[in-house]
């Protein structure tokens, strides 16, 4: 049963940069664990949750700090195309709901996000084998701007941080390996995601992502289980427009502690992320991230 199921596959880059220019989005990269079987197809359903706070201090009038709330909530409908055992195709479909509360304004936005197509590529593939199972594959595609860019509020263009899409063309690439011995696996994979100028002239910081993770396999009756503990580490560099440059308070770096758990039964598997900070300089030291959740389902063919 357990070669079957053996696979580590890409977790495609999000396009999700929301929230308000102090915000950390930029910086959560989409990291879900183990993808179903490798030799087959599939289509599912994933749902993440992100929460950011940010403190910034004004002088004006008097000293004091303002608080802004940023949530995101994404809802993936993402499937995975195995033209044959070397060449995939993977697509993602985000539907969106950002919102802001900033001194007791509430901004929000929902629809469908930043569409990502992947074509991945297997180098390695020796799952097959008893003893020691290798997988080692390479991915790249890009990011379409399917998501609204200038969406209004009293007639104002908000933000960009709080968008639905970046309205930009942008390059996700990134590489993945792992291996397992008996019950036990060890995944590696790292990210890199290229963005451009959209037609306002701004470009949201470039971002790179690394994931070093553990897995138990274990069998219940006729479910399979992998629980997994994994350390993620995410850098974002500043944002830009065109014409005047760097934009403050954008971009930071940041750790995350994940424990996940994997489950598989038939042609049906499932997935639970919890991610947590465990260190975070993100806009200047001014904005801090609670846990963030991430589900998913997916249907095997």
């Amino acid at each position: 049963m357990f070669k079957n199921y053996f696979t580590w596959a890409l977790l495609c880059l999000s396009g999700m940069a929301q929230a308000c220019d102090m915000c950390g989005y930029s910086t959560a990269a989409n990291f879900m664990g183990s993808l179903p079987q490798i030799q087959k197809s599939f289509i599912g359903l994933r749902y993440s949750h992100i929460k950011f706070t940010t403190e910034q201090l004004s002088i004006v009038p008097v000293i004091h700090s303002t608080k802004t709330i940023n949530t995101s909530t994404s809802s993936d409908i993402w499937c995975r195309y195995a033209k044959n055992i070397k060449i995939q195709v993977l697509i993602n479909i985000p539907f969106i709901q950002n919102k802001v509360w900033d001194n007791g304004v509430v901004s929000s936005v929902s629809g469908i996000g930043d569409a990502t197509a992947l074509f991945n590529y297997i180098l390695v593939n020796s799952t097959q084998n008893k003893r020691l199972k290798h997988l080692w594959m390479l991915n790249a595609g890009i990011k379409i701007p399917t998501g609204k860019f200038q969406v209004l509020k009293n007639e104002l263009l908000l933000n960009p941080n709080i968008q639905l899409g970046s309205g930009s063309f942008d390059l996700p690439i990134s590489t993945l390996y792992s291996i397992r011995k008996n019950n036990i696996s060890f995944q590696s994979e790292a990210n890199y995601k290229l963005n451009t100028y959209n037609v306002n002239g701004y470009k949201f910081g470039n971002r790179w992502s690394c994931l070093a993770k553990l897995g138990y396999w274990f069998s219940l009756n006729k479910l399979l289980i992998i629980p997994s503990t994994s350390i993620i580490l995410n850098a974002t560099s500043d944002d830009k427009r065109r014409n005047t440059g760097v934009v403050n308070y954008t971009g930071g770096t940041s750790i995350q502690a994940v424990l996940g758990c994997d489950i598989y039964y038939k042609n049906i598997s499932a997935t639970l992320n919890i991610q947590k900070p465990i260190y975070e300089y993100l806009s200047n030291g001014n904005t801090h991230s609670n846990a963030r959740v991430l589900l998913g389902v997916n249907y095997l063919f």
